[in-house]
């Protein structure tokens, strides 16, 4: 929900913004876009000022076996710490006035682009702005893992709390890099909006902006939005180039809202860890992508037709990455359960998870807090492991007399000690790592999709403004930016998010006794539901490319028609006069 406020608010936004921006002054309405982005950042980081301090759940509370005490619920309670449920209207504003504030950049922005360069080099210029859009969610990933590194209060020391970005129950301080955008975006806007109605430049650009002017100031007709988008449906061209961008969008948006979830179930990584990873892997590709495909256009001067076949054949590159889901690495589960011999709808509760060895503990199932055994399987808490003792020991927790464990008692020694001090214990906090060397397929995998999918970027929208009336294009983008939102980046997270939670087989329990977030997935499940939209999803895509080839070239074919002369003479003088066929 929180995510989809920034599509719903841009769509709301996009269509009107870019109809009636085509005639105002495109640099301060992008400015008062960059300053709506500010406060919508600002707004989202709020709730870690005004919320009470975080409290893990396996804190202040006897998290071994037998549990005693007020338990997690009772700790919360005590505290006097409100629900967080609360807090989620300021991300959903803030993501809102995100959507609200960004709708001019993308809409008005390449417009003015497009209007203000020559047009030999406006695929570079083009290129550059989308490898910068790129650039900066590639960047917020690394940055982003660099701030989950750090605990939620900067304060605090968090060894204290027996706790490392690694523990199930860290929380990092997400809302430093909101804040800091917040600052950046709101010095940004005012040289934005400093930049004139119209750069100088050459003939032919500012030809081309003085016939996108008249139609707009001398013809009423034209003034209608209605008549614009008609004219727009009506373009095979720019349908199924909108719908083939639609597709990748909602390939894109799902793997992006979702893909730092994905690492850490399937590799067994921490947040901060799959984020950095995730923003190496793309800065590179979807960059130089985006900026290659940008100058392959300019320098080979390539026609419309010849520009939609080059997608379609570059689009199967990324297609084939895709088969890579089809392999997983194997799920950490508890030795308590087997879930190998289930069928992709079976989930476990809570009480799957009792046995004789913990039947005693009286353990809650309110907040994963995993624990990995000496046996190299993953416990949903240090209570269902069976554990009797608990000790803080160099930035974790260790624990000792677990009776549900069924392996050897390891040591730790203390550091910079002797072997002969230190602590022995049957288990340690976080899960286990995946023991599975596909992270670095994955990653390949990835870096060549993301590649060769940004590579098509900036060539599929030449073509698509090529494919355009000079008067409609301010429109035809902002038409074509809503339905990529309607179509693509709505649905897309939605979509995944869903056959990510069909993968799902146990869910965390809350204290207002209904389900929490997702304990432990399937990873073979995951990774065989993504293949499968990911697949039918390129491959519509795919087909929409094609579709525009043969309507480029029926188009081409046409006009080469119509310059085919017929000839006629005058009786009088002689002349020849070429007319169309």
């Amino acid at each position: 929900m929180i995510q989809s406020m920034f599509n719903v608010a841009s769509c709301i936004m996009t269509t009107p913004v870019s109809y009636h921006g085509g005639v105002g002054h495109k640099p301060v309405i992008m400015g008062i876009g960059a300053l709506i982005v500010a406060t919508g950042s600002m707004v989202f980081a709020s709730p870690h000022f005004l919320a009470p301090p975080y409290i893990s759940l396996g804190s202040g509370s006897t998290d071994v076996c037998p549990q005693r005490g007020p338990g997690k619920c009772g700790a919360l309670a005590r505290s006097g710490a409100t629900s967080a449920n609360s807090f989620k209207y300021f991300f959903m504003v803030g993501h809102a006035l995100h959507g609200v504030g960004s709708s001019p950049f993308f809409t008005l922005g390449v417009a003015y682009l497009d209007q203000n360069t020559p047009s030999a080099s406006a695929s570079i210029y083009m290129g550059i702005f989308y490898a910068t859009s790129v650039l900066g969610p590639a960047m917020g990933f690394i940055l982003g893992g660099y701030f989950l590194s750090k605990y939620t209060d900067i304060t605090a020391d968090s060894s204290k709390l027996g706790m490392d970005p690694s523990s199930a129950n860290w929380v990092g301080a997400w809302w430093l890099g909101f804040f800091c955008a917040s600052i950046v975006t709101f010095l940004t806007a005012f040289p934005i909006a400093s930049f004139p109605r119209a750069l100088p430049t050459d003939h032919d650009a500012s030809q081309d902006m003085q016939i996108a002017m008249e139609p707009i100031v001398g013809k009423a007709h034209n003034r209608s939005l209605v008549n614009h988008i008609k004219r727009l449906i009506c373009n095979p061209i720019f349908v199924c180039l909108t719908l083939a961008a639609c597709a990748e969008t909602m390939i894109a948006s799902g793997l992006t809202g979702f893909a730092t979830k994905i690492f850490i179930s399937m590799f067994g990584i921490s947040s901060s860890q799959a984020s950095t990873l995730l923003g190496i892997v793309s800065v590179p590709s979807a960059c130089g992508g985006t900026l290659l495909g940008g100058y392959a256009i300019t320098k080979l001067n390539l026609k419309s037709s010849t520009i939609v076949r080059y997608c379609v054949v570059l689009s199967f590159v990324p297609w084939f990455t895709l088969f890579v889901f089809m392999h997983s690495c194997p799920s950490s589960h508890s030795a308590l359960v087997n879930i190998s011999t289930w069928g992709e709808d079976r989930t476990l509760t809570f009480r799957d998870l009792r046995h004789s060895c913990n039947g005693y503990c009286n353990c809650s199932g309110v907040g994963y807090d995993p624990v990995c055994g000496s046996d190299n399987f993953t416990y949903y808490s240090p209570c269902v492991a069976g554990c009797g003792h608990v000790r803080n020991f160099r930035k974790t927790k260790l624990y000792a007399q677990c009776t549900c464990v069924r392996g050897p008692t390891l040591f730790m020694a203390s550091q910079g000690e002797t072997n002969e001090t230190g602590y022995y214990y049957m288990a340690r906090r976080d899960p286990c790592a995946a023991d599975c060397g596909l992270i670095v397929v994955y990653a390949a995998a990835i870096f060549i999709a993301l590649f060769f999918t940004f590579l098509l970027i900036v060539p599929a929208l030449t073509a698509l403004l090529r494919a355009l009336d000079e008067d409609i294009k301010s429109t035809g983008i902002g038409v074509n930016y809503v339905a990529i939102r309607i179509l693509g980046t709505i649905p897309g997270p939605i979509l995944f998010g869903h056959l990510i939670d069909r993968s799902c087989v146990l869910w965390e329990g809350t204290c207002s006794g209904g389900s929490g977030a997702c304990a432990l997935y399937e990873n073979s499940a995951m990774g065989m539901n993504l293949f499968r939209i990911m697949l039918s999803v390129k491959s519509a895509s795919i087909v929409f490319f094609f579709c525009a080839s043969l309507s480029m070239r029926t188009k081409e074919g046409h006009h080469l028609k119509l310059k085919r002369p017929k000839i006629t003479g005058s009786a009088s003088n002689k002349e020849m006069v070429a007319l169309p066929v």
